[in-house]
């Protein structure tokens, strides 16, 4: 049923990160990271499952670049750091927002479903 979300939501991550990895490559065109936070964003709200996917994709690109390239790996892995920290911020922020206007209550359904810690 979210087939079409879920292939908005990965085409969305994968402009992302070509465009954070052009930014990397090029040093130079850094006011592009602004389409990548809006991507990401984007994608995080239409299925929260690409937050692992994000840090997955990172990780991976980090080690290639830094296996490849021979550069600095804390430089590296800031950008992909700092582009996650203002898109989940930015999710975060969005949804309060939107929640507060629709005046749409969060339900149990989710925390009711992990019984992690829950039962002996």
């Amino acid at each position: 049923m979210q087939c079409a979300e879920l292939g908005i939501a990965i085409l969305l991550l994968n402009l992302a990160f070509t465009i954070i990895n052009r930014c990397i490559i090029n040093k130079n065109k850094y006011f592009s990271l602004i389409f990548a936070v809006i991507f990401v964003t984007i994608s995080f709200a239409c299925y929260q499952s690409m937050v692992p996917l994000m840090i997955t994709f990172s990780a991976f690109f980090a080690m290639l670049f830094i296996k490849e390239k021979n550069e600095k790996g804390i430089k590296i892995i800031l950008e992909y750091i700092v582009v996650f920290l203002i898109s989940i911020i930015l999710y975060k922020i969005l949804g309060s927002i939107v929640h507060s206007i629709t005046n749409i209550q969060s339900s149990s359904y989710l925390s009711n479903q992990i019984l992690w810690g829950q039962e002996d």
